[in-house]
This record gives C-alpha cells, sequence and structure tokens, in this order.
C-alpha cells in the first residue's frame, strides 16, 4: 500500500527495521479504515503566474499542456493523528510520515496513469514552496482548482494548508523527454541547508 522508499524518506531513515516494519503496518490499517484520497484536477494550455519561477517558466515553455492537481486525505487525517497522538507518540510519528507517504504514492500512481494514456512524456511534479517556486504561489494553485468548493481544503493568510496532508502541484505533458528533475542536483536554489538531504523540507510546517 505504501511504498518503503516513499516513507522511509519521509521518515528519514534509510533502512526499515522489524519493529519499524510492524508499525507501518498497523499505520496502513489504520489508513485503509480511515482515510479516503480526495483530488481534483485541471488542464490548462498556460498561465500567468509562473514568472518568479525558472522552473515552472520551463515546465510551461516545454509543454503541450499543463495538469494541476490537488489531493487531500482530509480532516479525517487530523484527527486520525490527534487520536494517535494521544495513545501512542511514536506510532503517531510513524503515522504522520505513513498519511505523507500515502499521499505521495497516490500522486505517483496518478502520474503514471495518465502516462499510459498518451503518447506525450508526462513531466515531474512540482509544487510551491520547494526549489524556486515561491510558496506564496500557493495561493494561485488554491484559487485555480478551486480548492475550498471542490475539497474542503482552506488556506491560511501565511498560505498554508488546512488540513495538513493536502498537496497542490502541477505537471505537464511534453512531446519531448524533459531534461529536468526534481531533488537537490536540479533545483536551481544555490544555497539551501536541507541540500543533500532524504527529501525537501525548506517550507515543510
Amino acid at each position: 500500500m505504501i511504498t518503503r522508499k516513499t516513507i522511509g524518506s519521509f521518515l528519514r531513515t534509510p533502512k526499515i527495521d522489524d519493529p519499524l516494519e510492524e508499525k507501518i503496518k498497523i499505520c496502513e490499517d489504520l489508513i485503509r479504515k480511515n482515510i479516503q484520497l480526495r483530488t481534483v484536477r485541471k488542464k490548462m494550455d498556460r498561465v500567468d503566474f509562473f514568472g518568479p519561477s525558472k522552473t515552472l517558466m520551463d515546465l510551461q515553455e516545454d509543454s503541450q499542456y499543463l495538469i494541476f492537481i490537488g489531493a487531500t486525505l482530509g480532516k479525517e487525517a487530523d484527527v486520525l493523528l490527534q487520536r494517535t497522538n494521544l495513545e501512542d507518540t511514536s506510532l503517531a510519528f510513524v503515522l504522520d510520515g505513513a498519511l505523507s507517504a500515502y499521499l505521495e504514492d497516490s500522486l505517483d500512481r496518478i502520474q503514471r496513469e495518465d502516462q499510459e494514456k498518451t503518447n506525450l512524456y508526462i513531466t515531474d511534479r512540482f509544487s510551491p514552496g520547494y526549489g524556486d517556486i515561491p510558496h506564496d504561489m500557493q495561493r494561485n494553485f488554491a484559487d485555480l482548482l478551486e480548492i475550498y468548493k471542490r475539497l474542503g481544503v482552506g488556506l491560511t493568510k501565511e498560505n498554508i494548508i488546512i488540513p495538513r496532508k493536502t498537496v497542490l502541484a502541477v505537471y505537464g505533458a511534453s512531446p519531448i523527454k524533459p531534461s529536468y528533475r526534481n531533488g537537490c542536483s536540479f533545483c536551481s536554489r544555490q544555497t539551501c541547508r536541507e541540500k543533500g538531504k532524504a527529501r525537501c523540507s525548506v517550507f515543510d510546517k
């Protein structure tokens, strides 16, 4: 249900030992019983708010069209985390990573399905707050996808998404094989305290 590589990156551990594996299986069961993924997508030829990000301007230039996506595990994920934390803090820590990994894996699956339906190249996925993409661009994504009306998701004045386990992102469908990739090696940010770590968390909240 949750790929171990993905959850390992969220838990920042290179190895999943037997005790951790048992906790992950418990979390998978909790997710299966309590959580439902909800998504909204919108296909666009181009948008006018990518200017502050070279990454997104290049993505738009290289893509035949863009796909914006919003995905959330809903308030149920926040409630489940709070309840688990009261009962077992160590399990809650693993559950937090498992929920994030489940969301990430689900988005990867959606992109693979998109790839199977087209003869174009589906690019990597990019979200506000990572690399050179300003965090406040979150609001542009939210407005375009109408996330409050369609997903019951909102933003604070600081552009933090509520519920927490929600992702807004964009990827492209390109006639040429993309030359860029996610990750530190391809990030345009020259100085970063997180460089080389398991995952980018510069803007994680």
